[in-house]
């Protein structure tokens, strides 16, 4: 049947309306239904009140029929036994509540409802002097303009009482009083108590916060007691996306830069912050225990580029990067390709290895790893202002101008210097060449390297002149690169001691290793 939505006000003083509700109890047993609702007027009674209840074809507005019952009224609720006559059990019918000495209109069908409060009421057996609010598809009250579903005195324009709603059936907005769905009525815990199910099984499906202008902040909170903590976005900051906890803890740039600790990040991650004794302000920890893991992960593909780079300002003893190892077989730092340092080395801890020094081949012969060199001059510096140490093969007996023996062969590429303009304070101390190492000869007018301190895998020695046993003093031999042990002890020392013997040699050209302790 045809329902209709607008709902009148009784213009009454001192008697009131409100909606109806059905009985169950058959119309043909009982003759009257029970009927209750909410008091409207400036004089609300309380007591008995006299009340006219129309009835109306709910299809055709059609009047039908029309008695005066008494109510009684408590505490702003009346309750009223209305007499039937004609009504069918099983329909719907409008019904209008005014005073007695209103009419809403002439008697006679056709004629369209008056002023006052309507309900539609749907007439059911029900059992004798129970009242009945489920049988009414308005099952409330209006009061003043207001409307109540499941409650007789509703305090706001809409209020439900009741188990929950479900709106557009299939699930599209469902509300309990312990959880609100959309898109769904089911939770995924039981801990949620708001959620959202888009219809999408692939791409984009969620839920926005807009506001009516660009400079606007739309954000999203959390709140535990008196604590506080929300997001948003930054219409005043171009907008920036930050994350507010007792302060902007983050912000993330529309650039992509990401900053803790400040607002305005330089970088793709950029830390600001204060640390006390012990911490860092970036702290990487790697609980993972598998072979070559990292806390912190530095790499760098372009041509100078820095994996990690350390800087220390202020303090006493300013430490740029500090490397530090719990394990006895750890390393605080450890370098797997060439260590460049611009500064000055100290160490308090013990040494492994050897020494090595860059040098210049001034000879016509080339150089090879174990050979030996004896200085002829030096060049100009490159790398730092270190001066470059020129040799040649040795060609005599203990000879006082013994450098060592040649590590390897180098190859200089030219340092472009805006590769260390963008690290303050890095531009003043630039190289002039990266040096790398590389297989093969030093060939005359080339750089390489020769140990001049340490523990070295190799020298090329002469036996001719001697047996050599590990521990013998090694002087320059007469064959060209070549070393031999001092011919008959100390007293016999006329050149350049390279070192001791670590190996032994009885007799011809060979190779051992040597501690290399020149003076």
């Amino acid at each position: 049947m045809k329902r209709f939505s607008s709902i009148l006000a009784v213009a009454l003083a001192s008697v009131l309306v409100g909606v109806l509700v059905a009985p169950r109890e058959a119309v043909a047993q009982r003759r009257t239904i029970n009927l209750f609702g909410t008091v409207k007027g400036n004089q609300v009674p309380d007591g008995e009140a006299r009340l006219a209840f129309n009835f109306y074809d709910s299809d055709s507005d059609e009047f039908l029929y029309r008695t005066v019952a008494t109510a009684t009224v408590r505490e702003g609720v009346y309750s009223a036994n209305v007499p039937l006559e004609g009504l069918a059990e099983g329909e719907e019918y409008w019904v209008m509540v005014t005073s007695p000495e209103e009419m809403p209109h002439p008697a006679g069908g056709g004629q369209e409802r008056g002023s006052g409060i309507t309900g539609l009421v749907l007439l059911q057996p029900t059992t004798p002097g129970t009242q009945q609010t489920g049988h009414v598809n308005i099952s409330g009250t209006v009061l003043a303009g207001r409307v109540g579903i499941g409650t007789t005195g509703p305090t706001a324009l809409l209020e439900v009482q009741g188990s929950g709603i479900v709106l557009n059936a299939a699930d599209k907005l469902f509300v309990t009083p312990t959880f609100v769905g959309v898109g769904r009525s089911t939770t995924v815990t039981g801990s949620e108590y708001f959620g959202v199910q888009a219809p999408v099984n692939g791409g984009f499906g969620g839920m926005y916060i807009r506001t009516n202008g660009a400079a606007g902040l739309p954000f999203y909170g959390y709140a535990a007691g008196s604590t506080t903590a929300y997001h948003y976005l930054d219409g005043n900051d171009s907008n920036k996306w930050k994350l507010w906890n007792d302060g902007v803890r983050m912000t993330v740039a529309r650039t992509g830069n990401v900053g803790i600790g400040t607002t305005n990040p330089s970088a793709p991650l950029d830390v600001v912050g204060s640390a006390g004794p012990g911490s860092g302000t970036v702290r990487g920890l790697q609980t993972n225990a598998t072979t070559n893991s990292a806390g912190v992960y530095g790499q760098s593909n372009g041509l100078g580029g820095k994996g990690v780079i350390g800087r220390a300002d202020e303090g006493m003893v300013p430490i740029g990067v500090l490397g530090r190892s719990e394990s006895l077989f750890g390393y605080g730092v450890l370098s797997s390709g060439n260590l460049r340092v611009l500064g000055d080395i100290t160490a308090t801890g013990s040494k492994a290895g050897y020494v090595s020094d860059i040098v210049l081949n001034g000879g016509k012969e080339p150089l090879e790893t174990g050979d030996l060199v004896q200085i002829i001059g030096y060049d100009d510096a490159i790398v730092g202002d270190i001066p470059v140490i020129v040799v040649r093969l040795s060609k005599s007996a203990q000879s006082a101008a013994i450098l060592g023996p040649i590590d390897c062969a180098l190859v200089l590429n030219p340092v472009d210097e805006r590769d260390y303009s963008t690290v303050p304070r890095l531009q003043y101390d630039t190289p002039q060449f990266y040096v790398h190492k590389i297989e093969g000869p030093i060939w005359p007018g080339e750089y390489g390297r020769v140990v001049t301190l340490g523990s070295f895998k190799t020298i090329k020695v002469d036996a001719s002149y001697g047996p050599i046993h590990p521990g013998d003093l090694l002087v320059s031999s007469p064959t060209p690169g070549y070393a031999m042990a001092v011919p008959s002890g100390r007293s016999a020392i006329t050149g350049t001691v390279i070192g001791k013997a670590l190996g032994s040699l009885q007799k011809g050209w060979g190779e051992i290793p040597v501690l290399v302790q020149s003076r």
